[in-house]
């Protein structure tokens, strides 16, 4: 194979697969953040994913439509967009974000699985953010936990709850 077919096959691909990422986790960052941040947008559109205390894969994207759309669908197709993938790199990629999704929901987190080895987020970083002592931490999603780290919203707590901590108070800091 030569060098130009090298780089147009190989080189090009990963690198937009790349920037599509930090361009999809930089979206859904701020954007989930900012769900969590402003009570209208938490009680209205984003409280119905929290529901799942204990999430599961089928749970991954249970959501509002309107959070769906913002979120999954629009923060991929700005990702796609801008890094001028073909079709059939956007079809790999969104098929990518969606599983990397529902793995990060699945409830396991092996040290062995082929998703977690390239990124940072697994299912045990972002049930964290599913219980109500974790709420306010672990935004990052669906590959790295960069912005989690650089804005110091990463739970650095024990992974356990509480006791004694009420359910409802934590939450109503969460609003």
């Amino acid at each position: 194979m030569t060098l130009a077919k090298t780089i147009y096959y190989f080189l090009i691909p990963a690198v937009q697969y790349f920037i599509g990422a930090a361009i999809i986790d930089t979206w859904q960052y701020f954007l989930h953040r900012l769900m969590h941040v402003n009570k209208w947008l938490y009680v209205h559109f984003h409280s119905r994913h929290h529901r799942l205390y204990v999430p599961y894969a089928y749970g991954a994207l249970y959501n509002h439509p309107v959070e769906g759309f913002l979120l999954d669908t629009l923060g991929a197709a700005v990702a796609f967009k801008v890094t001028r993938m073909t079709l059939r790199q956007g079809i790999l990629f969104f098929s990518m974000s969606t599983i990397k999704t529902v793995d990060d929901h699945c409830g396991y987190a092996f040290p062995w699985d082929p998703l977690q080895i390239v990124t940072s987020n697994n299912a045990e970083y972002h049930d964290i953010h599913h219980q109500h002592w974790g709420i306010k931490t672990n935004f990052a999603q669906p590959f790295f936990t960069f912005w989690d780290t650089l804005l110091d919203t990463k739970y650095r707590g024990s992974k356990t709850n509480k006791p004694g901590q009420k359910k409802a108070k934590v939450e109503e800091k969460a609003q």
